[in-house]
């Protein structure tokens, strides 16, 4: 009878919520305040249910894969112009008749593309610049680069108004996807102090990127990179250089002219294996510059317009303005990416899709091996033999449609959070995000219609393969205790945060047979790219161990305080430095409104670190992804108001905490 009714039943599922967390899938027939008719996932229409609407917490309609269509427990959404709190543009200064002498209006591009220099307010301080007609227009460039996407739209800006206004760049740190867009300007001056160039979007020989998407990346670019020289009539192979370490440049002199050419020279601008960076007087030299200012008087006299008097325009004004509107903008999107943080969380908690363990044990057939001692080699008795098990953890048959619904309840949640975070991007002309968040919305519906179309599928429990004992005698080497646990069992009550950091790496967990609380961190420092990076990071659990080496560092919980959460910086290949979230700890008890964070260990290079637990969480161990350094970190974590669960200590599977790199 169930299958039968599986066959015929639909296939849609809106989903009510009861009070008590219960979750039920089927077809919302029609609604009104006092009752919900409810056609159940897999029933024909005559058993239909009519459901008092008091006894429901929510009411969800979605399309055929689980999308949101509406949720009755949703705030009424605000239009986007009054939904987010944007602080109001600046006034721009009254337009004037120009007189007879020449003038020259000041645009500042100062700080990160994506933050501070934005397509959007450019575009708005040059069509404020046509009306006010000056001589010139000087883009102040100050920036040591940004989003790549931010870039390519602040070019297309130049590729208009270049053919509206006379456009100068004078530029004092010009690198990455400002060198880029600064190659649109047809006219570039150099302080006598600046730098331009060092332009790639990526880290050349990522491990992470197959040879083929590194390639498609890196050729993407140097195309939007030669477009923007060929629209500022500069050297071309200077662009690409700027991004492709392959390129050997040199100087040569002809009829006069300094020329740029490609291969190996006596005048060298840029060695193969290295990203070009020009210097004020190379910039200068290869023709790229036509010549050094450093202030604007300079800039003038250069111009042949030794008496040119300055315009005053919405440039200045709007940039002045900026780093508020940034700071603001910060604010908001914090709030999102921390509820977006919950919701994907809580999805992967759910997510009925896990996992494949292998786990090795050891069967002891004589006298006992010899005791293991931390920071000594194990020696296993010649009467010692191994097996491999492989164990298939799946939800049960009960568990499996509950747990599904739950997962797609929390992947709408962070489709939602996406979509506020697009919103939010686009009031505050944040271009430049868009792309990337876009894509992450994608991603996420794509996993939602994959899990949602599949409820209906049971889980298998525990199923265990069949064993491959080695045979008698002796066996290779095992440590009876190992310190970091491949695929055991979580803790009960235990949750895994994301993963912050990279995608390469071996996957495991780091915890204790004990289930005891982290009151602290260690790590070791590594290099990547020629930047310092996390090489190690493990929590721990107790004192500093005699044997381990001084190399390693740690970074420690004071007395009465537990290790309650992570600040962690990173880009896309490593984890880069992190801080600890310190919370007071008595009698089993967190006391959340008890806390501090370490200072930073490592050093941090990006201003979007990002924060795994530390709202009342006790930290039973890390997931990590590791190579060569540190790829990427994540916490398990008991959630506020829980309790650590008892010791679940499993022979050949838990251990006391080794040494980090004993």
């Amino acid at each position: 009878m169930v299958a039968t009714l599986a066959v015929s039943g639909v296939a849609r599922a809106d989903i009510l919520v009861r009070p008590d967390g219960g979750l039920l899938d089927g077809k919302v027939l029609s609604q009104n305040a006092k009752e919900v008719v409810f056609q159940p996932d897999g029933a024909d229409a005559a058993f239909a249910q009519h459901m008092d609407r008091a006894g429901l917490t929510r009411v969800i309609i979605t399309d055929e894969h689980g999308g949101m269509i509406s949720d009755s427990a949703a705030p009424a959404t605000q239009p986007s112009s009054s939904r987010w709190n944007v602080p109001a543009e600046p006034i721009a200064p009254p337009v004037l008749t120009a007189g007879t002498r020449p003038t020259y209006l000041v645009i500042p591009l100062h700080g990160e593309v994506g933050e501070t220099v934005l397509a959007g307010a450019l575009e708005k301080s040059l069509a404020d610049a046509v009306k006010r007609k000056p001589t010139v227009v000087v883009l102040d460039i100050n920036s040591p680069g940004g989003m790549v996407e931010e870039a390519k739209q602040i070019i297309e800006v130049l590729h208009r108004y270049n053919k509206k206004l006379r456009i100068v760049a004078l530029t004092n740190q010009d690198l990455s996807a400002a060198a880029i867009f600064s190659l649109s300007v047809r006219e570039i001056y150099v302080k006598s102090s600046s730098t331009i160039g060092a332009a790639t979007s990526f880290i050349p020989g990522n491990p992470n990127l197959s040879a083929k998407v590194e390639e498609k990346m890196q050729s993407a670019w140097r195309a939007v990179a030669r477009n923007s020289a060929e629209e500022g009539k500069h050297e071309t192979l200077l662009a690409e250089a700027m991004i492709d370490n392959d390129l050997e440049l040199h100087l040569e002199t002809v009829a006069g002219k300094p020329v740029v050419k490609e291969g190996h020279g006596d005048h060298v601008l840029c060695r193969k294996g290295k990203i070009l960076t020009l210097t004020s007087h190379e910039a200068v030299e290869c023709g790229l510059a036509a010549g050094e200012a450093d202030d604007f008087a300079e800039l003038g006299a250069a111009l042949k317009f030794p008496n040119w008097t300055e315009m005053k325009g919405f440039g200045p004004v709007l940039a002045d303005a900026l780093p508020k509107r940034a700071e603001a903008y910060k604010a908001d999107a914090e709030t999102i990416r921390t509820r977006f943080m919950r919701d994907f969380t809580a999805a992967g908690a759910a997510d009925p899709s896990e996992s494949v363990t292998t786990a090795t044990r050891v069967v002891r057939v004589g006298p006992p091996a010899r005791p293991y001692v931390p920071g000594r080699p194990y020696v296993s008795h010649s009467g010692t033999r191994t097996e491999t098990v492989t164990v298939t953890r799946q939800r049960s048959p009960a568990r499996w449609k509950p747990d599904s619904l739950a997962c797609v309840l929390a992947l709408q949640q962070s489709e939602a959070d996406l979509k506020d975070a697009i919103s939010l991007s686009e009031a505050y002309g944040r271009t430049g995000d868009l792309e990337g968040l876009k894509d992450a919305l994608d991603k996420i519906a794509a996993v939602r219609v994959l899990i949602f179309d599949n409820r209906n599928k049971h889980g298998q429990g525990e199923v265990v393969s069949t064993k491959n004992p080695a045979s008698s005698g002796t066996a290779p080497p095992v440590n009876p205790n190992p310190a970091v646990r491949h695929g055991v069992p979580m803790p009960p009550g235990s949750v895994k945060t994301a993963l912050i950091g990279g995608h390469g790496g071996g996957s495991f967990y780091h915890l204790t047979r004990n289930n005891a609380a982290a009151i602290g961190f260690r790590y070791l420092i590594g290099e990547w790219g020629g930047k310092a990076v996390m090489k190690e990071i493990g929590p721990a659990f107790g004192p500093r161990p005699p044997q381990m080496k001084a190399i390693v560092r740690e970074i420690m919980a004071k007395d009465g305080y537990i290790a309650g959460g992570l600040v962690v910086d990173a880009d896309d290949t490593n984890v880069v430095a992190f801080k600890v979230i310190f919370v007071a700890f008595k009698d089993g008890v967190v006391n959340k409104k008890d806390t501090y964070t370490s200072d930073w260990q490592g050093a941090p290079d990006s201003n979007s670190p990002q924060t795994l637990a530390g709202n009342g969480e006790i930290i039973l161990g890390t997931i990590e992804r590791r190579g060569m350094n540190q790829d990427a970190i994540g916490l398990v974590i008991i959630p506020p108001g829980g309790k650590i669960p008892p010791p679940s200590f499993v022979p050949g599977t838990g251990a006391k905490p080794t040494p980090l790199a004993n």
